[in-house]
């Protein structure tokens, strides 16, 4: 059908286009994580972007399907983004924030309890709702694995 072929294509051109640009912001934030030093090299650059590229080429040939990998991504992400992130940027700004310093204990109890526990249910949320997804796409993948 030539629908297909065609959504096929343009998914290919999509990735073709935006891969160099995300396995270069990847390779960056890695050089920062593990190097301290400023000045990067072309060597450098060139071994971090070899190995990530290997590493992505690995997975994309040891996943089968690619709806698993989009169910770890969102199992993944999703709640990070909807359940440690937020209460992390608001530990971190009200922490930091001037306007707390004047107030008392449990007015700063009250503040960041609820954001504490928020925390922790995330920390619980995001392997199982990853491990939720990964079954789910396996028992689809391979319907004798269901119980």
């Amino acid at each position: 059908d030539w629908s297909e072929i065609a959504v096929r294509a343009l998914f290919g051109v999509v990735m073709i286009l935006t891969f160099p640009m995300c396995v270069f912001e990847l390779r960056q934030m890695c050089e920062q994580l593990v190097w301290t030093s400023q000045d990067s090299s072309l060597h450098r650059r060139a071994i971090t972007a070899a190995v990530l590229v290997s590493l992505a080429a690995l997975i994309a040939i040891i996943v089968p399907n690619m709806a698993i990998a989009f169910g770890f991504m969102g199992g993944t992400t999703g709640a990070l983004m909807a359940f440690v992130l937020p209460p992390l940027f608001f530990l971190r700004m009200y922490s930091g924030s001037k306007r707390t310093s004047h107030c008392s204990r449990a007015q700063r109890l009250r503040a960041t309890v609820p954001a504490v526990l928020m925390l922790l249910f995330g920390c619980v949320a995001v392997p199982t709702m990853t491990f939720l997804n990964l079954r789910a796409e396996a028992e689809a993948e391979f319907p004798s694995l269901a119980p």
